[in-house]
């Protein structure tokens, strides 16, 4: 059955997708939205095919190696956003219907990627900070340099006061695997002075020992616990090109760090 629901997504013939899901499934997006109801997936799935998505490359389904009738592929899909992303596909079956479809980043490096930009657009500051090293690093484009959480805190209040920024892409992938990965987008700066760049906002994601929540245990000492996290470490900034003249212009090494 799902084989047959994986051709008719090739085929784009949505309606009989949905044929094949249960009337109250449930969508779980990349970026952790949720789509209920069969005739909302229908139309979500639609919108999201004329928009562009496609699945570019997938492995087959394999049971999932502790969950029952639940079923897991690999796969490379070209989002609307124009992204590219390697993601796992997790569907689960009840009573021969699709019950939940659900798409989670192949890598832990993306996640992070995806949560930093989505609470960046957000203005969600702490949010931002909380996928970031301790000792995080970052390069801005207009030559500020600072390092540790607290120095790029600072920072983000003084851009508030000073830039406004439009992520013009999503974060991608120019390398990736289990250990990290770095991430590329462009972003839009413009600034109250007048200043329009356009930048390519580098990110470089490791893997790091990590303090988690504390356990407290039945005797009332509490445990430490540290468990190996993606975390961003730098953040590079750099601008390709500026707005002169109400044209874009490419950017020489000389205008801008």
């Amino acid at each position: 059955m799902l084989a047959h629901f994986a051709t008719l997504r090739e085929e784009a013939d949505f309606e009989a997708c949905a044929r094949l899901m249960a009337s109250d499934i449930t969508w779980y997006t990349l970026y952790n939205e949720a789509i209920s109801g069969r005739d909302n997936v229908l139309t979500f799935m639609t919108a999201e095919h004329e928009a562009g998505r496609r699945n570019v490359d997938q492995e087959k389904w394999v049971r999932h190696s502790k969950l029952p009738r639940t079923y897991q592929r690999v796969m490379k899909v070209l989002f609307s956003t124009k992204a590219k992303h390697d993601v796992v596909q997790t569907i689960t079956v009840e009573e021969n219907l699709i019950k939940t479809i659900q798409f989670k980043p192949k890598y832990p490096a993306l996640a992070v990627a995806l949560a930093f930009a989505g609470a960046r657009g957000a203005g969600d500051e702490e949010a931002a900070l909380a996928q970031m090293s301790d000792k995080v690093e970052w390069k801005a484009w207009d030559g500020f340099h600072v390092e540790g959480k607290e120095a790029v805190r600072h920072l983000f209040h003084e851009q508030k006061g000073r830039e406004v920024r439009t992520g013009h892409t999503e974060f991608e992938a120019a390398t990736v695997n289990e250990q990290g990965g770095v991430f590329e987008r462009l972003l839009d700066i413009e600034r109250v002075d007048g200043i329009k760049v356009r930048t390519n906002q580098r990110i470089f994601v490791n893997v790091e020992l990590t303090d988690e929540k504390p356990l407290k245990l039945a005797d009332g000492t509490v445990k430490i616990i540290r468990g190996l996290q993606p975390k961003i470490v730098e953040v590079h900034v750099l601008t390709t090109e500026e707005m002169v003249d109400g044209k874009w212009a490419k950017a020489t090494e000389d205008d801008h760090w």
